[in-house]
């Protein structure tokens, strides 16, 4: 009853001037989204435009060298070296020069590439290069966390690599190595997985990965391979490492979990919720039962020997007190 009545025409105004306000906001908004659109819409051009190269690249060149900036370090090699060419290669990358790649192929550090000849390459990968690598697969050159393309002073570097591991949102399960191999022709490996039925039981199915998952690699060794794993939901994990189960065990913080394979080649292990450590460890079972076999062999000998020469030495020994 207290309340002052507005006359009509101070309401209409004020009314009018709301609406006004209200739609230039939205106008604004309209066009800030128009901006992102066409910033979105050039990113899109130029990547469209990077893969295409990539496909040139790869179809012109003899031979495609992987350069992954994780290089391993082997035992007795010297970690100042180490430092010092990736420090190298790396401002030459940065800086976008080019370089003898002559006398890059003959630093003394072990690169990891994806292709060249290997005497004891696995039938598996080479299936890998014969029907995916050779036809310029870029869903299967990011699986294997391929960083850059060299070829002689020129260099690509591929926005695409996947990492050394990652989480995928779903895995499809096919009946025998052809179907695996034929999946992988359309894949979109950085969100898919497909593997053999027969691991099925080991890798279960997918979780979609939640905003914030994080997988990567801490520390790395040929015999030695640890990660670092956060995810609100788990699920399943592929490394960009070749799937070989004969030594190799995995685990996480500490107990032993199966290793699965997916994608023809890669590794994979269903990971529960939460913050873990994974491990890969290579500890052949036949190498340590050879090994203990060689030095009980040897053990012998030296024993043998030993008496041998005490027995050689009596006679002597006994002429000399005579």
């Amino acid at each position: 009853d207290t309340a002052p009545v507005l006359p009509l025409h101070d309401t209409s105004s004020a009314l009018v001037g709301v609406v006004s306000n209200d739609q230039a906001a939205l106008a604004k908004q309209v066009q800030q989204l128009n901006e992102q659109y066409q910033t979105l819409h050039s990113l899109q051009q130029q990547l469209e435009k990077e893969y295409e190269n990539f496909k040139k690249l790869i179809s012109g060149m003899r031979k495609i060298y992987l350069v992954d900036m994780e290089i391993e370090i082997r035992r007795g090699f010297l970690s100042k070296d180490f430092i010092n060419y990736k420090t190298q290669i790396s401002d030459i990358m940065k800086a976008g020069k080019k370089f003898d790649f002559k006398r890059f192929s003959r630093l003394p550090v072990p690169l990891k590439l994806y292709m060249g000849y290997h005497a004891a390459k696995l039938t598996r990968y080479n299936d890998l290069l014969d029907h995916q690598i050779s036809k310029g697969n870029m869903g299967v050159i990011n699986m294997l966390n391929t960083k850059y393309f060299l070829s002689g002073e020129q260099y690509e570097r591929n926005p695409g690599a996947l990492g050394n591991a990652w989480f995928v949102d779903t895995i499809s399960y096919v009946a025998d190595a052809d179907s695996e191999m034929a999946a992988l022709d359309s894949l979109d490996t950085a969100t898919a997985a497909v593997a053999d039925a027969k691991f099925r039981e080991t890798l279960g199915n997918a979780i979609p990965k939640s905003l914030g998952d994080t997988i990567y690699e801490t520390s790395y060794a040929p015999n030695a391979l640890t990660y670092s794993v956060n995810s609100a939901k788990g699920g399943i994990a592929v490394f960009s490492e070749i799937y070989f189960p004969w030594g190799w065990t995995a685990t996480v913080d500490g107990k032993e979990t199966q290793i699965g394979r997916v994608n023809y080649t890669l590794r994979a292990l269903r990971v529960p919720a939460g913050r873990h450590e994974i491990r890969f460890s290579f500890d052949p079972k036949s190498v340590r039962v050879t090994n203990n076999i060689s030095i009980a062999s040897v053990s012998v000998i030296y024993i043998l020997c030993a008496i041998s020469l005490l027995l050689l030495a009596l006679p002597i020994i006994r002429k000399r007190k005579s």
